[in-house]
């Protein structure tokens, strides 16, 4: 997913100088929110795991034996884990 979105946002300003800041900032403002994204849910994953409450524990299990269950829910998060979900398109000629 970085590589793809660098590259789009590399071509996006291919009139430009190469190495260029405004470049390079088009590609920071672009995966920004994707990264927020990604750090709350590590930080939200990092709590709950570490909660160690029998009933917390329960509804843990349960929860990821429905995930384990449900093949969409399932290939969804392997696709949002891979970065493939949303990959930018960037034509290049």
């Amino acid at each position: 997913m970085d590589a793809a979105q660098l590259a789009a946002s590399l071509t996006a300003g291919a009139i430009e100088q190469f190495p260029s800041t405004r470049a390079l900032r088009r590609y920071e403002r672009a995966r920004k929110a994707e990264a927020f994204r990604f750090d709350s849910l590590i930080h939200g994953l990092y709590r709950l795991f570490g909660i160690q409450q029998t009933g917390v524990a329960g509804l843990r299990a349960l929860g990821m034996a429905g995930i384990d269950r449900c093949a969409f829910a399932n290939d969804w998060l392997v696709r949002e884990a891979c970065g493939v979900s949303s990959l930018p398109t960037a034509s290049i000629s």
